[in-house]
């Protein structure tokens, strides 16, 4: 598989992968030689390769990445870009990554065009059962796609080690696709002071409010 980066997406460079969803640990493993495999992952860039050690670097077409042969099956394809310091300690660590499903695939090559949305930055405000804000309530965000005939849909999302929570005055700041409608939950379910959920397609007006019930 061949996934492309249009101008102006990945400028700095992007990691990027294909998986097989059936199987549990896709990327887990190696296998030698052209077997097709569950997994591969690789980086797609706009700029020249650098050299290793005198090493020339397997050739590199900028703005394109192609993958190890992948069996046929339902795939997925992702790319993501670290956006925390290198020196940031592991729980602080987070990538931002969009990735779309592309259904059964058959053997065979294929294109895919990658597509990358920045993440919108969204404020809010956890408030307890009497409106008083309350301290150290997990936020959740998920993408709620819809689906497009023939088409993968692509939703971006954070990943990291641990969720937000709310501060001690109840604040909360999480990064959202702008491009799906995403919902916003404040606790799971039977969370023991209550939950609450708002879903936001794009920016909202101002922060938003998520009281407890």
């Amino acid at each position: 598989m061949t996934v492309i980066a249009l101008p102006g997406v990945c400028p700095d460079g992007c990691w990027v992968s294909v998986a097989n969803t059936s199987h549990p640990e896709a990327h887990r493993g190696t296998v030698e030689g052209g077997v097709p495999r569950q997994g591969s992952d690789g980086f797609i860039s706009w700029k020249k390769p650098r050299q290793d050690s005198g090493r020339k670097e397997r050739e590199r077409i900028l703005g394109r990445w192609k993958s190890k042969p992948i069996a046929a099956g339902p795939l997925t394809v992702g790319v993501g870009l670290e956006l925390s310091r290198a020196d940031a300690p592991l729980e602080e660590q987070t990538t931002w990554h969009c990735r779309a499903e592309l259904g059964a695939v058959a053997a065979g090559s294929k294109e895919v065009t990658l597509t990358w949305r920045e993440p919108l930055e969204v404020r809010g405000r956890v408030l307890d059962r009497a409106g008083k804000p309350v301290s150290d309530v997990p936020i959740f965000v998920t993408p709620e796609p819809g689906t497009e005939a023939g088409e993968p849909v692509w939703t971006c999302a954070f990943e990291a080690m641990h969720e937000p929570v709310s501060g001690a005055d109840g604040s909360f700041v999480v990064q959202i696709d702008p491009g799906v409608p995403v919902k916003i939950d404040a606790g799971w379910r039977n969370y023991p002071i209550g939950t609450a959920s708002r879903t936001l397609r794009g920016k909202p007006d101002g922060e938003i409010v998520l009281a407890l019930k």
